[in-house]
This record gives structure tokens, sequence and C-alpha cells, in this order.
């Protein structure tokens, strides 16, 4: 099984707990609407680094294993969309989820897993190819494809701008039960 933690020391911020979700947003805001300003936790760096260093041990099995058992703790239930600072777009900019450490080191580990052992098996995917290479390959498919009696491939086309419509649950489940049956889960 896939659990590198170091690989979560490529994001930048994280947000530490659920309780320091006031801390991302403006506190003035607050004030002006609501009279008052928000009541705040201890402050705790968002420094992913910082973070990791500070801690004793870092055992992403045990993370698996809490939220495999349902076992999440309320403190990490929380995201934070962001807008990338690198994108210039005043509208439809993208965001990047900022999580617990714990949440990110579960997420690193499950995508770790489906790209080292399940995509070994699909070599035509495309997630993780450069722009040229899946260049190469959507050609190469699509030449092999004409005689669709003859040919292996299968294509999938993905509209993302509706990919969250269509992961609920009906067309999800059985996927993703058998992916956790592959690896050990219930």
């Amino acid at each position: 099984m896939y659990v590198d933690p170091s690989d979560l020391l490529s994001d930048r911020s994280i947000i530490p707990t659920r309780d320091h979700w006031v801390y991302e947003y403006d506190n003035q805001a607050h004030r002006t609407m609501y009279g008052q300003f928000m009541r705040r936790p201890a402050f705790a760096r968002k420094s992913v680094i910082i973070s990791y260093l500070s801690q004793e041990e870092v055992n992403v099995s045990d993370i698996i294993d809490k939220i495999n058992t349902g076992l999440v703790p309320q403190s990490w239930k929380v995201i934070v969309a962001v807008e990338r600072e690198r994108e210039l777009k005043r509208t439809n900019a993208r965001f990047y989820a900022k999580m617990t450490p714990e949440m990110r080191l579960y997420q690193i580990a499950t995508e770790g897993n489906i790209a080292d052992i399940i995509f070994h098996y699909i070599r035509e995917k495309s997630m993780t190819m450069g722009e040229d290479q899946l260049l190469k390959t959507v050609t190469r498919m699509a030449s092999l494809h004409a005689d669709p009696a003859k040919s292996k491939y299968k294509f999938v086309v993905i509209d993302f701008s509706s990919w969250c419509i269509n992961f609920r649950w009906e067309f999800s489940h059985a996927v993703f039960r058998d992916l956790d049956n592959l690896f050990g889960f219930d």
C-alpha cells in the first residue's frame, strides 16, 4: 500500500483543524455583519512543513484505518476552497482544496494506490500523462478505432463541466466498493 507521508510536503498550506476555519476568512466582515468578532481557537501555523516536522510520528496507516472504520474525528472534517494564485482569471478561476494534514495524507495515499497499483493495468489512462503524450495516445487510439469490431479500446468521455453531477451514489458505489475490496477495506 502507498503510504509516503513526504508527498504532503508538496502542498503549501493546510488548515490545522476544523476549528481553525475562522482564520481563513475576514474577521472584520463577520464583525460588520454580526456586530462581534468570531471566536477563534489559539492560532496554529498553516505551514505544511512546520506541521509535519512538529509531529513526533506521522502514521498514514492509522489515518487510513480511522477513515475505513468510520471514526473520522470532527476536527478533520473541513475543506477550504482557495483560488489558485497563479491564475489571473477574474471569472471561472480554479480552486484547490485546503485540508487538514490527516485528510490530505489520506487523499495522497488513495491517489498513490490508484496510480501505482490500478493504473499499472490500464495502459492508456490519461490522468497522469503530459500534454504531448496524451495527444500521441489519443491519435493512436483513434486510428486503431476505425473498425470498432476489431478494436480493443473502449472510450470513456467525461464532460468536466458536469463532473460532480455524475458522481452520484448509484453511478459510483459499485466501482468504489470494488476498489475498496482490492485494497482490503470494508
